[in-house]
Formats: C-alpha cells, structure tokens, sequence
C-alpha cells in the first residue's frame, strides 16, 4: 500500500488552512484584536521614544549655543573693525602707545562699561575685553632709522557659555601719507586747571568739567623747534584771543584763558596747529572738553491742550498735545514727557523722535508729542510734564528741571478756531508748490496753520505757518515738491495756553 493510502486524509489535513489566533497574525491583525500591547512592549516603545526626543533637545541645544557663538564671534569681529576703523580719524600726530585707549575710548559707543583699568564693552549681552596698542614700523632700507608708519593693533576676546575664551585681532596701518604739511604740534592737555584737580574728571585727552566754580580754561601744547606761533581753535573756528606768548625756554606753549562765562554745557573740540615763519600751519593736536556744570533748565513749552479733530483713519479722535522749544544747552540730547498719571509716554532725540514712544503716543519732531490716549477733558488731573534729558560726568543719562503743564478742563472742550477759506495751490516751473488761503475771520483766535499733504490723518502731518506771518492773505511754499499732491490746510489755536492746540476741520484737498 502507497503510503498515501495508509493516510487517506493526510493531504487534506496537510493543506488545510489552519486558524491563528490574534497573538499569531499580523501587525494588523493584533492591533485590531482587543488585548492590545503587552506591558513590555509599552515600555520598550517608550524608552524608545524617550530617546528620540532627548536627542531631539540635544540636538537643538547644540544647534543654540551653536548660533550664540557666531553671533558672539560676529560681534567680535565687528567691533574689532571699528576700532581700527575709528583709529584712522586720530591724527597721525597724536598716535601713541600712551593715549591710544584713552583716545579710543572717547568715541562713540567705545566707552569701557567697567570701572577698572580692564577695557570691556557690552554688546548682546555678550562682554569683550579689549586691548589696543601701537607699534612703530621702520623701512628697513631706511637708515635714519624714522617711524615711517604706526601699527594700531586691536584684539577683542570673549568667553562663551563653556567657558571657553576666544579671540579675534585687527591691524591698521597709518601714515603720516595725506597729513596737512608743516610743524607738527603734540601732547594737548588741560594746564589750567590741572587734570584730575575738583571739579575735573574725565581724563588727559577728555577732561570733564563739573564745578560752577570754574571760570576759565588754559590750554599747553608741545610744539617743535621753529614754531612762531600757535593757532587755537574751538569746535574748528580760529581763537585769536587764546593767543599766548612764546615760551621763555622749552617746547612748551599755553594759551590764554578761555572764559566760561555764558558758556553752554555741552562737548567741544579744542585744537591747536603749529605755525612756522612762512606762516603754515601744521597738522591740528585735538582734544574734546565737556561741560556738565548745571542741571538744564526746564523746557519752555509753546503750547498745549485738548484736540478734539485729531484724524485717525478718517474719524475724529480727541488726544492731548504738548509742543516746546529746543532747551539752548548743547549737552540736552532728547526729551521725556509724562503724562497725569505719572507714566511715561515718549522719549524723543534729535536723531531719533519717534522710536521710543508707546503705543498710545505720537510725536511729530523731538519737541512735540501727542498723547492719543489722554484722562477725559473733565478728569480732576490734567498735568502733563516734560524733562530735558542729558548725560552727567558718569555718562548716565538724566532728567533736568520738569516743566509743569496743566491742559484746560471742561466739557465740551473750548471750540476750534474756523476752518481757513479759499485755499489754492499753484505750480511753479521750477516744481515746487505755492498755497494761498485766506485767514478766516471771527471765532477762536489762530496760532497757526497745519499744513497735511496727501491726506488729513494725523501721519500726513507736513508743515506748519504761524498765523503771525500773514494778514489779508497766507502762503506757503513748499520746495520739497517731487510731484503732484493733495494739500489740506486746518486752523489751530485757542484763547490761552493750555487750550491752544484745538483744531479745525481741514480745508481741502488742493491738487497740484
């Protein structure tokens, strides 16, 4: 018997399909079954993804400190360069190993922010440490054996978050190439009163003065052999009256006094030019002296109160305005100004009038600010005021005198003056723009006109007239033309001060 014949139903046993269970199929199958994962499998699959995402932080860890050493790297490099750069505008004369930090550091944004002999600068948050120093080069194929050229080396380093510290160096080269011709004056100080006395600080090549008490300045200056005379200057323009004598013996020369009386407080530059017989002047030795003996007065304030026609997106909005004079000290750099509750709400600059308002303030130029979000016109509090802001001997920046304003009260505010009648506009062949009108007559009196191109929101405020600058008619001419415009004029005024800033409806537009 064949095999097969012993087992007739061996074959079909053989080939028939067997049922699995849900532990036995596929992936499909066992996640459709309802006993799941075993607790192995969970665990397993969560250390897994627990490594996934803790090499996910490293890696984006790495990739930060990463990028936080370029950028400090970046700004190592960059301030490197600029020292150097700022090096070349020293005159070749006063290059020396001895004044070139304290020469450095008198320039803008090189200043140490540490108070010892280290030289560091903040920049990112990120601290560098820097050093400068001058080596003198001589052509080799010369045998004088002159300097022929001065070597400005500045290296800047910095620690990283590791505590590694890093590095970057720059040189310049500088030559006496390009230098005015003649005798060439050194080593200008302050000689009367002496450096480092009361009341002056600072340093050698940048004194500081802060007392009241001094009323006068001299100067010294090295001068080489055949020098005839000594050309001073103040802020570039000749000082005939600081003309001293010759000195007896020596090199040294000194000016007479310059009287501070009715002198601003502020940053001027002192110089002083070799003379020979021929009359040359040689290349100019400067220093920069600094004033800081009072604190600056309050800000004289032209005007102030309720605008009930401040133009937003077409709508008439009620805001507060206050506008002053500049302060006639030199050294006042911008203005701050504090509304009734107390908070600031913008900080203007000669540069910079617009970047530190917030978001409910405006301001036109460094001395004007609207306050678009002001207390109601009947608040028990309306004062307003404004500081003139200035650095002090330690470069920090403060507030001098407050000027007080209180805006008038009441409801409804006091009325706007009218609207101007019969505005036109003419085109000049030269394309720049004439606008005529006619005063209106009656009403609240007029302070002056507002003039608005290419719309009457507030952001297309352009100029201003005082209304004391015409009678039976106005004008105004524009010469920064580049084009056509719409133009719109609106009267502004009051009866007193603390409601002249009311504003009429515009009158417009004018095309031309």
């Amino acid at each position: 018997m064949a095999p097969w014949d012993a087992c007739p139903d061996m074959m079909s046993r053989t080939r028939k399909p067997t049922s699995r269970g849900p532990a036995q199929g596929s992936w499909a199958e066992r996640l459709r079954a309802e006993s799941g994962f075993t607790l192995v499998e969970a665990l397993v699959a969560t250390l897994v993804l627990t490594a996934g995402l803790l090499t996910t932080f490293m890696m984006l860890s790495v990739s930060t400190h990463a990028s936080a050493d370029v950028r400090a790297r970046e700004g190592g490099v960059t301030l490197a360069r600029q020292i150097t750069e700022d090096a070349r505008s020293i005159p070749y004369s006063q290059i020396s190993s001895s004044t070139i930090v304290t020469s450095l550091q008198a320039m803008p944004g090189l200043a140490s922010t540490s108070s010892g002999s280290t030289w560091t600068i903040v920049r990112n948050g990120v601290t560098y440490t820097v050093t400068a120093s001058v080596t003198p080069v001589s052509d080799s194929h010369d045998s004088s054996g002159a300097v022929d050229f001065e070597q400005v080396t500045a290296t800047v380093s910095w620690t990283t978050y590791q505590g590694k510290t890093h590095q970057v160096t720059e040189t310049t080269t500088l030559s006496s190439a390009g230098q005015d011709p003649g005798l060439i004056a050194s080593s200008l100080a302050l000689a009367s009163p002496t450096w480092g006395t009361a009341g002056v600080s600072g340093s050698t090549t940048a004194p500081v003065v802060t007392s009241t008490g001094i009323t006068s300045l001299q100067f010294s200056v090295t001068a080489p052999s055949g020098t005839t005379a000594i050309v001073w200057t103040l802020d570039g323009g000749k000082q005939s009256s600081w003309n001293g004598s010759p000195p007896s013996s020596g090199t040294t020369w000194t000016s007479s006094a310059w009287s501070l009386s009715g002198v601003s407080d502020g940053t001027y530059t002192v110089g002083a030019q070799a003379e020979d017989s021929n009359g040359v002047d040689g290349p100019a030795v400067t220093i920069q002296v600094r004033l800081i003996r009072n604190v600056p007065t309050a800000p004289s304030v032209t005007g102030y109160g309720f605008n009930t026609n401040f133009m937003v997106s077409g709508q008439p909005t009620t805001v507060a305005e206050v506008q002053w004079n500049p302060n006639p000290e030199l050294n006042v750099i911008g203005y701050r100004i504090y509304k009734p509750s107390g908070t600031m709400i913008c900080q203007t600059s000669t540069t910079s009038f617009s970047a530190n308002c917030g978001a409910n303030a405006w301001c036109t130029s460094p001395t004007a600010c609207v306050d678009q979000n002001p207390p109601a016109t009947s608040a028990s509090n309306l004062t307003y005021k404004v500081y003139a802001l200035y650095y002090d001997a330690n470069n920090n920046l403060q507030q001098g005198t407050a000027q007080s304003v209180t805006l008038a009260s009441g409801t409804p505010v006091p009325p706007p003056p009218p609207p101007l009648v019969s505005l036109s506009v003419q085109v000049l062949p030269d394309d720049t723009a004439n606008l005529t009108w006619t005063p209106p007559t009656g009403g609240t009196p007029v302070s002056f006109y507002r003039i608005y191109r290419d719309g009457d929101n507030y952001t297309n405020r352009y100029d201003t007239v005082s209304a004391s600058s015409c009678s039976a008619t106005c004008t105004y001419h524009d010469t920064n033309r580049t084009g056509p415009h719409d133009y719109y004029i609106t009267s502004v005024g009051g009866t007193t001060l603390g409601s002249d800033m009311a504003e009429s409806a515009a009158t417009g537009p004018v095309s031309g």
